[in-house]
């Protein structure tokens, strides 16, 4: 059973970082999620994380549009994920975790982890840099700043568990380096 939750965990953990990997080739690559879209409302693609479901994880398009209520800001503005693409909606594809493994905490820079907030991680075109957005357990913002200590967020990695305690970690570089640990 240790060998098979070894595995499982270690598979959470490379498919986060290819869920991370795929939001920044969408931005190289320019993957535009619906071809009545125009190019310049895409602006850049994320990864999103939030602690209160840690069950799931997603890709967003952090979108131009001239709905009020949604814009290119630099974080997922938690609109709905239906199955098919709505291009109201920053959403593009939602990953639910089929094991028993879950996202455990996030560490900003080389603080504490945190068991509480969200994550996001997002990739303007044509870059391919990490921006970082965290949330709060009360919901406040702070971009690119480790809410800690006050300094620039230099890296943030992503802990997850296996339900007998074995951890992996992804780590996202503001360069956009992804290794996984």
């Amino acid at each position: 059973r240790a060998f098979e939750t070894n595995i499982t965990v270690k598979n959470l953990a490379q498919d986060i970082a290819l869920t991370i990997r795929k939001a920044q080739s969408f931005t190289l690559g320019f993957q535009n999620p619906e071809p009545t879209l125009p190019e310049e409302v895409v602006v850049g693609y994320g990864f999103h994380i939030d602690m209160d479901e840690p069950d799931r994880f997603l890709i967003f398009g952090d979108f131009k549009i001239t709905d009020p209520l949604i814009e290119q800001n630099g974080y997922y503005d938690g609109s709905s994920c239906d199955v098919f693409f709505n291009p109201q909606e920053e959403c593009i594809e939602l990953i639910s975790i089929a094991t028993s493994d879950r996202i455990e905490a996030i560490c900003l820079n080389d603080s504490d982890c945190v068991f509480q907030g969200k994550l996001d991680i997002v990739f303007n075109r044509p870059n391919h840099d990490a921006l970082f957005s965290f949330f709060d357990a009360e919901n406040l913002i702070q971009t690119n700043l480790d809410p800690l200590t006050g300094n620039p967020i230099s890296h943030a990695s992503i802990s997850v568990v296996s339900v007998e305690g074995l951890r992996r970690f992804i780590t996202v570089w503001n360069t956009g380096v992804i290794s996984v640990e």
